[in-house]
């Protein structure tokens, strides 16, 4: 063998090493050789070289996970990577299947692989069973719980409204001024308990994401307002109660009233509870507009004892408190601000506060608030309205003279309730009759309760509608004739308090139509608890109705067919049959659609119920004397 054919050798050897190290060698040139076996294996050496490149450039990319590569056609080195790939792509596609919850994929064809994988999927399986086993469990457990605390709620509530309405009831008589302060602890306490089961519901509510909010159009004027009415009995006689409004929000808004009114009474009556003298503020203000839609801040400030830093975290935490010596010394559970921050969230906005020791705290939180787009109606004729204001006060009578006066109705007052027949009987005389008086309760030589019974004992003016007002609402209930009055109102008088009054009043006086009388009105008292049936039938006896009573729904149904019924009053919760049940029964009778039938709950998620099945309105558990009779007069 000669050098040449040597260095020629050389060559594919060469090669051969660059090849086994996974390197492309560079092509053998060999055109001008010899055509001999050296050269013929020079150019297989080159062939391969070729195919050896080709391959390499598809499997770099598949090492690295790029399944998207093309195996090169007629090489005869991509026969096993081309299974390779196949077998991979098809492995991806079971992973998919599997991540999407397919866990009867099996591999086959991969050796110790398949077996680890196959385990890896069986594993995940059992997990995913696990999973929705434990999830069908929680599922139950939580309906279990919900349905638990609405039992829970309905029974504590019922011995609850018993004690309220006998406590009412014992308070219209004559008691000693200690034993009087008795049953008036005893109704507070009541009320506390109501609010804190009310609370817990709440909370339920929105930790099963249950709670929706309304969208109705409101005022933010009467919401402050009424706000105002409901904390002033919790303020300390030197703390004043401070409401602002600012003037640029438009008068309507769209929104859930109730829900911020909730948020609002919470911040208040703890502004209250801590604020020993000084002043509480609630203040609304405009922070900005876009297109429709204003973006508003509500304020809650006070001139309290103030919260320390320290304590500020943990203030919206469920049942936590600032330190363990609130809750023996004011009360509350600690729970309102962890609904009123869960509410408030579920409006879009976020709750904050700012608190000094000594000098005071605020609270306050951003949301946006829509324009109501609601068509606002002109002013209803009130022609016929002629109202006759009876108080000793000049300043309550100052306010209501400027209010009705701004209202353009017709109205005089009077401050010497000693006058008030001879002024009623004058104008009538001279065809100009009032057909509403605004009586106060608390004068001196005649109050409003005896002024109230002598117009009602006069032949002419004894149907005439009287409308009682108050500063002490207790005084509503200490009389035993709340017939006497076909409304009850508290001072101040707001507007829409006094819209109400006007529309009242709004009708021809003709001696005989004005008043709404129940006398020899019958009524079935629908409940399957004896003490609330005893407590609504006590509280009715005094307007002189005809009262039966049935213990669930079902001997409802037997005794409206029997008899003709002016009320029925239904329950919810009763064996045989429930309130909603029963009322869709009886408007299946299309001689029973003009009965008409309140409905008597404590749970406000049934109200839309009853209305959809035929209830004419709803009176609240615990029954309160003034809603049930304007609910049946209404």
């Amino acid at each position: 063998m000669n050098q040449s054919e040597i260095n020629r050798i050389d060559r594919i050897t060469e090669s051969v090493y660059y090849l086994l190290k996974g390197q492309v060698p560079k092509t053998i040139i060999c055109e001008k050789d010899a055509n001999d076996e050296i050269k013929q294996l020079s150019e297989m050496m080159n062939d391969l070289i070729g195919q050896f490149g080709e391959i390499k450039q598809s499997i770099v990319p598949l090492a690295k996970g790029n399944l998207n590569v093309r195996m090169p056609k007629n090489n005869f080195l991509a026969s096993p990577f081309k299974q390779l790939h196949s077998s991979l792509n098809h492995l991806t596609w079971q992973t998919q299947q599997i991540a999407n919850g397919d866990f009867n994929q099996q591999v086959d064809f991969m050796g110790d692989f398949s077996i680890a994988f196959n385990t890896m999927t069986n594993a995940l399986k059992e997990s995913q069973d696990q999973l929705l086993f434990e999830i069908e469990k929680f599922k139950q457990l939580a309906e279990l719980k919900n349905n638990y605390l609405n039992i829970m709620a309905h029974d504590i509530r019922t011995p609850i409204g018993a004690v309220l309405g006998f406590s009412d009831i014992l308070l219209e008589n004559e008691h000693s001024d200690q034993t009087r302060d008795y049953l008036k602890t005893i109704r507070r306490n009541c009320l506390y308990l109501l609010n804190l089961i009310n609370n817990i519901l709440d909370m339920a509510k929105l930790e099963k994401q249950k709670m929706t909010l309304e969208s109705v159009s409101f005022s933010l004027k009467s919401l402050g307002t009424d706000i105002g009415k409901l904390i002033a009995p919790k303020l300390s006689k030197n703390t004043t109660y401070i409401f602002e409004l600012d003037d640029n929000l438009p008068k309507k808004l769209v929104g859930d009233p109730n829900r911020l009114r909730q948020v609002i009474i919470n911040l208040l009556g703890n502004a209250a509870k801590f604020t020993e003298s000084g002043s509480i503020s609630f203040i609304i203000k405009q922070l900005s507009v876009n297109e429709n839609t204003y973006q508003i801040r509500f304020l809650v400030k006070d001139s309290g004892v103030g919260i320390a830093e320290e304590n500020l975290s943990k203030l919206f935490q469920p049942f936590s408190q600032e330190n363990s010596g609130i809750a023996s010394k004011f009360g509350g559970t600690g729970l309102g601000l962890a609904i009123s921050k869960e509410i408030i969230e579920l409006m879009g906005g976020t709750i904050h506060v700012e608190s000094t020791l000594g000098q005071g705290t605020t609270f306050y939180f951003d949301i946006g608030l829509k324009k109501s787009e609601a068509i606002i109606e002109k002013q209803t004729n009130f022609n016929h309205a002629h109202i006759l204001v009876v108080d000793d006060n000049p300043y309550t009578l100052e306010i209501i003279s400027h209010q009705l006066d701004k209202m353009q109705i017709r109205f005089s007052v009077c401050n010497d309730s000693s006058r008030v027949l001879s002024i009623l009987n004058k104008n009538v005389q001279n065809n100009t009759p009032f057909t509403l008086a605004l009586l106060d309760l608390d004068m001196p030589e005649l109050n409003g309760f005896e002024l109230a019974k002598a117009i009602r004992n006069h032949p002419v003016l004894k149907n005439m509608r009287l409308v009682a007002f108050t500063n002490h609402t207790g005084s509503l209930t200490q009389n035993d004739t709340p017939n006497l009055f076909s409304m009850f109102v508290s001072k101040p008088v707001s507007d829409q308090t006094l819209q109400r009054i006007i529309n009242e009043a709004n009708y021809s006086f003709d001696g005989g139509k004005g008043f709404c009388s129940l006398i020899n009105k019958r009524i079935l008292i629908v409940d399957d608890n004896s003490v609330n049936r005893l407590i609504v039938k006590k509280l009715l006896e005094k307007q002189d109705m005809i009262i039966d009573e049935a213990e669930n729904g079902r001997i409802s149904i037997q005794k409206v067919n029997e008899h003709p019924y002016d009320f029925v009053l239904m329950d919810q919760f009763m064996p045989e049959m429930n309130g909603v049940q029963s009322i869709e029964e009886i408007r299946k009778n299309p001689d029973l659609n003009n009965l008409k039938i309140l409905a008597y709950t404590a749970n406000s998620d049934e109200v839309d119920l009853f209305l959809q099945k035929g209830a004419n309105g709803i009176v609240s558990k615990p029954v309160d004397n003034e809603n049930l009779i304007n609910e049946l007069c209404r």
